[in-house]
């Protein structure tokens, strides 16, 4: 926790940060400045292994989606991730030093594009890694910055009363592997009802990266019944863990109607090595409402068949009755029939 506030003490020292509206699990990142003007960039996201003082060549497209020219300017800049969902925060200050930065490694081709409509500009992106890498995993944007000023037949009255500005781009990330790369992914928090009439379960918890490199955990939930047996399994979400961050996964698993304990747990491998991520959890699930009318039902039901066989048995004891008189009253008859014979 100490290490996640040093960097939120870092971020509130930008003096200039703009947010990044892109996906970073998506295979492609699109921005919608206006209803005229489409960017793409792909790859969303670019994943390099590196070495020390070593040289690399990457590249990255930006595609116009609309049917008019669109000029802009190609930047690098670092990033930090801004809470647990994974938005980004762009961090074009230079002055503002990030443990994990690599924006001043690459450097691109170009420093402007003019993307002809409906197509496409390929920009080529040079890495240079210096000589000594004090973390596994670092990490930069290039990205396009769209400018209504640049745009052909712009005028200065459009400038000064509409200054549309909006950037689109692809992730890089960097690593390298050493004796000093440390995975470490833990569960933080791990949120779930204990009780519950009906399911299915709502299960939300955090994944805590403590290490110096990205974490992409893959794994599932599995909800087990009384009897070990496996009701349901969902697979996680695939995101990345980046270093010395916590990531939100929240999900339900579990049909409406379960009766008794059950347990919840978490499966998951990570790292170069699988290291093993599981987590278990415990929870009752008893429809009890449904449960007291069944039994009020059956209390009913009890109670009016008492009464019936009650009524049967009174029956019954009162003819038997009136069959032990009769029997009586048959002998005496009986008695006196012979006595007169005699």
């Amino acid at each position: 926790m100490r290490i996640l506030g040093s960097i939120a003490k870092n971020v509130a020292k930008l003096a200039l940060y703009s947010y990044i509206p892109i996906f970073l699990y998506s295979f492609v990142s699109t921005v919608h400045a206006q209803a005229n003007f489409s960017i793409t960039a792909f790859p969303a996201i670019i994943d390099q292994r590196v070495e020390p003082n070593q040289q690399t060549r990457l590249l990255v497209q930006f595609k116009n989606n609309s049917d008019k020219t669109i000029i802009g300017s190609v930047k690098v800049a670092n990033y930090t991730i801004k809470n647990k969902e994974g938005d980004i925060m762009l961090v074009d200050d230079p002055n503002v030093k990030l443990k994990y930065a690599a924006a001043s490694w690459i450097t691109p081709d170009v420093d402007q594009i003019a993307i002809p409509a409906n197509n496409y500009v390929a920009v080529n992106l040079t890495v240079k890694t210096p000589a000594e890498l004090n973390t596994c995993g670092n990490y930069a944007i290039a990205y396009f910055e769209y400018d209504q000023g640049l745009q052909p037949g712009a005028s200065a009255i459009t400038q000064s009363s509409s200054t549309l500005a909006a950037k689109i781009g692809s992730l890089i990330n960097l690593s390298t592997v050493s004796k000093s790369c440390v995975e470490k992914v833990t569960v933080s928090s791990f949120k779930y009802p204990g009780f519950l009439e009906f399911g299915p379960v709502k299960v939300d918890f955090d994944l805590l990266n403590s290490g110096n490199v990205h974490a992409q955990p893959m794994g599932k939930l599995v909800l087990r019944d009384m009897l070990n047996n496996v009701v349901e399994e969902v697979k996680l979400k695939d995101q990345r863990i980046f270093p010395e961050t916590a990531k939100a996964y929240s999900g339900k698993i579990g049909p409406q109607w379960l009766l008794g304990r059950f347990a919840i747990e978490l499966k998951a491998v990570y790292g170069e090595n699988n290291t093993p991520l599981t987590h278990t959890a415990y929870l009752w699930i008893i429809p009890w409402r449904l449960v007291v009318v069944v039994l009020l039902a059956l209390l009913i039901v009890a109670i009016i068949l008492r009464s019936i066989f009650g009524k049967v048995v009174h029956r019954e004891e009162e003819l038997e009755t009136k069959l032990k008189e009769e029997e009586k009253e048959i002998d005496e008859l009986k008695k006196i029939l012979r006595g007169k014979k005699e």
